[in-house]
């Protein structure tokens, strides 16, 4: 039940709220109304609805430590019209804890110094649950597994240089001395418990979009949906460097339907352009942009082993699984590989028969 109240103006002979007089105080036409009940601001009825801009929402029922007030910012005649402000000031427990908001700079911040690890510290948590169905629209960014976000950033840049939606930025100084310890920078985990026929979960997704009728991406510039590599900048050197660590790991005890796949990196090639190609197409491109380095491709053996290095289908485009004869075998050149510690030579022909 809402009851409003004039912020000014004498009701019914009572003197106005909140000990507010109108000696000195200019008084317009079109006055802000406190609003004084309990439930949600009920922006399409009485007397939400007649309420001007300005006007406040005193909600008596909130849960505790939230907001008890909204503020009439629109007058759409709907709920939107009422939005709960943002109060200029910091929230916290003591200098090391807190949240703050400031209109002079511009700012939102929370700090959290954690002295104890047995649980999980959260300087910020952002939670969402809905049990909607997927959306969809001409809004919408290209991609699977679209749908509602937990938080949502959009940024719109015009200018040179450089540009992050998000950044995130770590120093460590922390000794790691057990396994499984360690820093992320980015984290995504999506644990999924429902029985799916159709559809993807995606631990992350990169896309990186060129959308324009005539503006072009030079040769010399470059659209990369993903980058990542690991980065050696001083003299102390690191035992293990790995740039991009893939996998699949596998727990289950259950038996595999046919046609089962796992493959722990999987690259796809998908040309909608027909014959309209760049001068190289490439599905992998292995870089030696400096140095030198012993492998292009090293196979380790941890396990039970590989049955096969590779596998091709037997349709002539790379491979085919018989032939007469390949052509001048041992004079067009060798692929060198090293096999445990010795040295071998796959000889080369320029032709089959």
């Amino acid at each position: 039940m809402a009851v409003a109240r004039d912020l000014f103006r004498t009701i019914d002979g009572q003197l106005p709220p909140l000990g507010f007089q109108q000696t000195g105080v200019e008084i317009g036409e079109e006055m802000p109304t406190i609003i004084m009940g309990t439930g949600a601001a009920d922006g399409d009825a009485a007397p939400f609805l007649s309420a001007n801009k300005g006007s406040i929402y005193l909600r008596a029922d909130t849960t505790d430590d939230y907001c008890p007030m909204a503020l009439k910012m629109d007058e759409g005649g709907d709920d939107n019209d009422w939005v709960i402000p943002l109060i200029p000031t910091t929230y916290g427990s003591s200098a090391s804890n807190y949240i703050s908001w400031s209109t002079t700079s511009d700012t939102f911040a929370t700090v959290k110094s954690a002295t104890s690890q047995t649980t999980e510290n959260n300087s910020l948590t952002v939670s969402l649950t809905t049990d909607s169905s997927y959306l969809s629209g001409t809004n919408m960014t290209w991609s699977s597994a679209y749908g509602s976000a937990a938080l949502k950033i959009s940024g719109t840049y015009s200018g040179t240089g450089g540009y992050s939606n998000i950044y995130s930025s770590i120093t460590t100084t922390g000794a790691q001395t057990t396994d499984g310890h360690g820093v992320i920078g980015i984290k995504g985990v999506v644990t999924n418990t429902a029985a799916l026929t159709d559809g993807e979960i995606y631990g992350a997704q990169f896309i990186a979009k060129h959308a324009h009728a005539t503006n072009t991406v030079g040769k010399s510039a470059s659209l990369i949906g993903l980058e990542a590599w690991s980065y050696i900048s001083a003299a102390g050197w690191a035992g293990t460097v790995i740039g991009a660590n893939l996998g699949i790991h596998n727990e289950c005890t259950g038996t595999y339907p046919t046609g089962s796949v796992h493959r722990a990196v999987q690259v796809f090639c998908d040309n909608n352009a027909s014959a309209n190609v760049p001068t190289e197409s490439t599905g992998i491109c292995i870089w030696n942009q400096a140095g030198a380095w012993d492998n292009v491709l090293n196979v380790v053996n941890s396990g039970d082993g590989f049955d096969y290095f590779v596998k091709f289908t037997d349709d002539g485009a790379p491979a085919q699984d018989s032939s007469s004869a390949v052509n001048n075998l041992g004079t067009k050149g060798w692929i060198k590989v090293l096999i445990g510690s010795s040295v071998r030579y796959i000889s080369l022909g320029d032709g089959v028969s």
